[in-house]
């Protein structure tokens, strides 16, 4: 049940053009088609043109990907539908993180299978599918690899695991971290419900195990899971690939695009090279390709022009986007109408457009996911209690209690008039010393300042003894902080599902909920789970 909405402004967690995005602000108009709505989509699948060659291509290859793991009916029949030209893509991506990684991963692939409900039944003519990209070729492995759960961190390693992209990361403490986490449980039943979680991860790399797990845990609503790391549907990106390396196209067309976000007043979310490709060695390793004066260098070694374009005609498997050109690839490989991402990925997204014009490739609607604030009854009731928001509870703590106490106390404890009565103290001691010489000035206002300073500590010592017939209520709104914004951070981005994992429905209270609360703009939103 959904207790409080906020929009993003309100907020304040995402950018300036994030929050006009959402707000249909026509400041983005020059970076994108259309505002996301569900009227837009209309156009949307006209402007989406895809190939049935294509389409062919990359039923194979979602056969093939997919093969090693039992698919539910709905999925399979969902990628047998992607052959037919009146089917769509609703799409979302994610790192490879351990064990799904803090709560947002789950949150954007539950509102990708709701809008594409939603969008079944205002469009039934057409077919949309929900679907989920793995970034397998990233290779920041530092921030995939642990999970928070319970105040703790866990961890799992891999040995080479520089400059080798995730999908083909293996753990090497399997076992440690397994014993590590069913420690946490003291419960068989959940204790087994982990253990078939991390079962995906034994002897698997991270791709195969990512698969398995969202797979199990969403393969209910028909999600398909696509990997870009595929020889088949590389070669459907050679074109660009090869237009990347002859004219450095991204450079050109996102430098423009750079200067016109300059120019409205916003930054460049990702960073901009001469050439925005990778070079894939042995299936495992990656290395950025370096565009030099006589060709380019990939991890020492020099290469013409004519050498890395042959490689790139011979080999397309072999070349990997990097952030700005994920989303050309994703653009290039599906039949896809929308892209749901949180506020950092959507605002690389706006860098985008004019390459997006250059390539002939249209550009998606983008819909910035919705944030969720998950609370238990008594959570929300000690709130309501406190007569507290989840917008109060951003504020620094020493800042929340201060005023909690000064609120509550059943004395007097405020030095507001005597602060008063020393400003006008100052004022007429400024006013004595006007025309004296500047060594009194400096030798008064020094003395004023020790008195500021003695009693800013009498308040304090005042607030100090106050807080223990306070204690209780102060420690709830410490535990309450902690909670929605767990280091100072937000609940989203640190917890993972796993702390859930005692509620079999989890998931599919979430999806419940997320439906109930359907909106085009994205919210924040106060949930009871």
């Amino acid at each position: 049940m959904q207790k409080k909405s906020y929009s993003f402004s309100e907020f304040g967690f995402s950018s300036q053009i994030i929050r006009d995005l959402v707000t249909n602000n026509t400041n983005i108009n020059p970076f994108i088609d259309s505002f996301f709505s569900l009227a837009a989509f209309e156009n949307q699948i006209k402007t989406k043109q895809f190939s049935d060659e294509n389409r062919l291509i990359l039923n194979a290859a979602l056969l093939n990907q997919n093969k090693s793991i039992a698919l539910t009916a709905l999925s399979e029949n969902n990628i047998e539908l992607l052959k037919n030209k009146n089917t769509f893509t609703i799409t979302t991506g994610h790192q490879l993180n351990f064990l799904t990684g803090p709560l947002y991963s789950i949150y954007k692939i539950i509102q990708v299978i709701i809008w594409t409900e939603k969008l079944n039944k205002t469009y039934p003519k057409q077919k949309f599918i929900p679907t989920f990209w793995m970034a397998s070729e990233d290779h920041d492995f530092e921030e995939i690899n642990h999970i928070n759960l319970f105040n703790s961190k866990f961890e799992i390693e891999a040995e080479n695991q520089s400059n080798f992209i995730a999908g083909k990361i293996k753990s090497t403490n399997f076992d440690a971290i397994e014993t590590e986490l069913l420690a946490k449980f003291s419960d068989e039943a959940l204790k087994s419900k982990i253990k078939n979680f991390l079962s995906y991860y034994k002897d698997e790399n991270l791709a195969h195990a990512t698969r398995g797990l969202l797979n199990e845990l969403f393969g209910a609503y028909g999600l398909v899971i696509i990997d870009g790391d595929d020889k088949n549907l590389k070669q459907l990106f050679s074109p660009v690939i090869k237009r990347e390396l002859e004219e450095s196209v991204t450079f050109k067309n996102v430098t423009q695009s750079n200067l016109e976000l300059d120019k409205a007043g916003y930054h460049s979310q990702v960073f901009l090279r001469d050439c925005n490709l990778f070079y894939i060695e042995h299936e495992t390793t990656r290395y950025r390709i370096i565009k030099t004066d006589n060709g380019f260098e990939i991890n020492g070694n020099q290469f013409l022009n004519s050498e890395l374009m042959d490689l790139a005609n011979e080999f397309p498997e072999r070349f990997s986007p990097n952030a700005l050109m994920r989303p050309l690839y994703q653009e290039t490989i599906l039949p896809n109408l929308v892209y749901f991402g949180g506020g950092g990925e959507i605002a690389y997204w706006l860098q985008l457009k004019s390459l997006f014009n250059d390539l002939a490739i249209p550009f998606p609607l983008l819909r910035v996911r919705d944030s969720y604030v998950l609370l238990s009854e008594n959570q929300i009731d000690l709130i309501d209690e406190l007569a507290y928001s989840v917008l109060d509870l951003k504020q620094n703590i020493d800042d929340l209690t201060k005023a909690y106490v000064k609120e509550h106390s059943t004395s007097d404890i405020s030095m507001n008039e005597e602060m008063q009565l020393f400003t006008q103290l100052k004022d007429k001691l400024s006013l004595k010393v006007e025309s004296k010489d500047i060594g009194i000035q400096r030798f008064i206002e020094g003395e004023l300042v020790k008195i500021e300073n003695q009693l800013d500590k009498i308040e304090k010592k005042l607030i100090q003894n106050e807080k223990k017939s306070l204690e209780k209520s102060i420690k709830q709104i410490q535990r309450l902080k902690d909670k929605i914004y767990p280091k100072n951070g937000f609940q989203e981005r640190f917890e993972n599902f796993l702390h859930y994992v005692n509620n079999d429905k989890f998931i599919g209270d979430l999806k419940v909920i997320a439906e109930e609360n359907l909106t085009e703009d994205p919210k924040v939103q106060t949930i009871l789970i």
